[in-house]
C-alpha cells in the first residue's frame, strides 16, 4: 500500500502542473519511495534467512536463542522505523499540494482547505 501510495502521489502532484514535468520526476522519486516502502518487507526476508543459519552453528543453545532474540526484535524494530520513514515521506510529498493529492487518494498531514 505505501508503494502504490508514494507511486500516485510522485504522479499525481508533478501532472497537475504539466505531464512533462511528472515524467522527469517520477523516474528519479518513485524508486527512492518504493525503497523506503519495501525495506520492511526486505528486512523480514533477510530474518528468515539468517534464523536457519544461526541454528546451524555450533554454540549452546542459550546463545543461539539469544542471537534470534537479537535478529527477530532488532529487525522489527528496525522495519518499523523504516515504515515511519516511509509514510513520513510519502505525507511530505502530499503536503505539497493537499487537494491534488486528496483528488489522488493519498493524505498527508495537511488537510486539503476549501473546495478542491
Amino acid at each position: 500500500m505505501r508503494a502504490l501510495a508514494s507511486a500516485v502521489v510522485v504522479w499525481a502532484i508533478p501532472a497537475h502542473i504539466s505531464w512533462i514535468l511528472a515524467v522527469m520526476v517520477f523516474p528519479w522519486a518513485a524508486p527512492m519511495l518504493f525503497m523506503l516502502a519495501f525495506a520492511p518487507a526486505l528486512l523480514y526476508v533477510v530474518q528468515a534467512m539468517f534464523l536457519p543459519v544461526v541454528w546451524l552453528l555450533d554454540e549452546s543453545h542459550v546463545k543461539k536463542t539469544a542471537i534470534s532474540a537479537v535478529i527477530l526484535l532488532g529487525g522489527y524494530v528496525l522495519a518499523l522505523v523504516f515504515a515511519w520513514i516511509s509514510v513520513t515521506a510519502i505525507g511530505w510529498v502530499a503536503d505539497i499540494n493537499p487537494c491534488v493529492s486528496w483528488k489522488a487518494g493519498v493524505t498527508g498531514s495537511r488537510p486539503p482547505v476549501g473546495p478542491c
